[in-house]
């Protein structure tokens, strides 16, 4: 894990918000692009003015220098437009590869050395690959979720990506129902980037994969600045 601190000022406020994706304009995000439960604990940060410590787990890592891929990237540069002159500090945890049970534990080491106010977790896909099973699965993000609270942070989890009507989508879409779960039990809110993808899919709006990941980083961000606007 690689810690790397951002002063996010006016010098990102020049960016416009679709320049992660080439300049070219996102799809509209509607309404599944809303969060699932509201973000206290990191509302209060940014009511009270000082950095904001935010983990992200499984959305790439970071080097000096810059941010690697278009997730991370897109994402980092939506908030500075957003917190215009506030300190951000992001610490990236790269779950390369993990299945839940094993970014979870590196997740908790993160929160632990960190002290986030904020935790971003994407998960699902690798335990689909692995045939997790899918209530097993649930109860693994569950108990996480459950011990991130306690930290005193607020926790958003990113489920899959749509990618088709293919023969694995409704094995995907097993994993995204238990994310779901986890977000109606109260200890997680849920961005639900498969419902996102799978209705511009379905409209002929999906963006290639690189434009898609920026595109959903944005609206990501978007869906997190507006549960924590004063």
């Amino acid at each position: 894990m690689i810690r790397a601190g951002f002063l996010l000022g006016l010098a990102l406020l020049a960016a416009a918000p679709a320049a992660a994706n080439g300049g070219a304009a996102c799809p509209p995000a509607g309404p599944e692009a809303e969060l699932s439960a509201p973000l206290p604990r990191l509302a209060q940060a940014v009511a009270r003015g000082g950095p904001i410590e935010v983990l992200t787990v499984g959305l790439g890592s970071m080097r000096a220098g810059g941010v690697e891929g278009p997730f991370a990237q897109a994402f980092r540069e939506a908030l500075a437009r957003g917190l215009p002159g506030r300190t951000i500090n992001i610490t990236a945890v790269p779950t390369p590869g993990m299945v839940a049970r094993d970014a979870a534990d590196r997740m908790r080491r993160g929160v632990a050395e960190g002290e986030p106010v904020l935790v971003i977790w994407r998960t699902g896909l690798n335990d689909a690959l692995a045939v997790t099973d899918p209530a097993r699965f649930a109860r693994i993000v569950q108990r996480a979720a459950a011990w991130v609270s306690a930290q005193n942070a607020d926790l958003v989890l990113v489920d899959l990506a749509y990618t088709g009507a293919g023969a694995h989508e409704p094995t995907y879409r097993r994993y995204v129902d238990a994310l779901a779960q986890v977000g109606r039990d109260g200890e997680a809110a849920v961005f639900r980037r498969y419902a996102i993808t799978e209705a511009w899919y379905r409209a002929g709006v999906l963006p290639p994969m690189a434009a898609s990941e920026a595109c959903l980083a944005e609206a990501l961000a978007a869906a997190i600045l507006r549960r924590v606007a004063p």
